[in-house]
């Protein structure tokens, strides 16, 4: 099966919002991807967590982050970028990946365990579920890629592009390069996906189907 997306511009006149259920309590914290394992010579941590939601039975959070990869013990190099630990011992960035984190809601307590990190190549900016709950939508930093992940296999499935225009717009320059706005998603009632836009200020609005090959 091969899928097939219709995007179309959408006329922004007005929005509304309301309030995510505080399932946490008070200033509580719920670890999130990779943890730095200061005694390997190889490892990664969660740099940055980016963005949330919440399946519509309120029992699974998803959310995105990225992960820098470390290395110790490499001599000779001159032109990488290095950081320091807390031991004051040297680490070079080998590099680095987006992921989305699976989170399990207990309902008798509220408290939330990762059971799953999905690994994304297009990168993971912000994140939406359809009405469902089958399927998770996240934005990339290339402006214009939707990756699409089944929530029961936790298996990305697919993507789209809204459009052709990559982005232009750097919010900040970082060690992966230009880091660009965050083009924000969400799923309608009906299962159309709305993107906004940073670079060309527009809001695209995907009807996402299949098709037999």
């Amino acid at each position: 099966m091969a899928r097939t997306s219709v995007t179309t511009e959408v006329q922004v006149s007005q929005c509304s919002t309301s309030p995510l259920p505080a399932l946490f309590g008070y200033n509580s914290a719920i670890g999130v991807g990779p943890v730095w394992d200061h005694d390997a010579m190889q490892s990664e941590f969660t740099n940055n967590t980016y963005n949330v939601a919440l399946s519509p039975d309120g029992r699974r959070m998803y959310v995105t982050y990225g992960v820098t990869t470390v290395a110790t013990g490499t001599g000779g190099h001159t032109s990488a970028s290095f950081i320091t630990d807390a031991q004051g011992r040297t680490w070079m960035i080998t590099g680095g990946y987006s992921a989305v984190g699976v989170i399990d809601i207990d309902p008798a307590t509220g408290r939330g365990t990762e059971v799953a990190r999905i690994a994304v190549p297009a990168g993971t900016q912000d994140v939406a579920v359809s009405p469902d709950g089958n399927t998770i939508y996240m934005t990339s930093w290339d402006g214009k890629s939707v990756t699409m992940i089944n929530t029961a296999t936790n298996a990305i499935t697919g993507g789209f592009t809204t459009d052709v225009t990559p982005a232009t717009s750097a919010r900040s320059l970082t060690f992966y390069g230009e880091g660009y706005f965050t083009r924000f998603v969400a799923v309608g009632p009906n299962g159309t996906v709305y993107v906004t836009d940073y670079d060309d200020g527009k809001l695209y609005a995907t009807t996402v189907g299949s098709t037999a090959v």
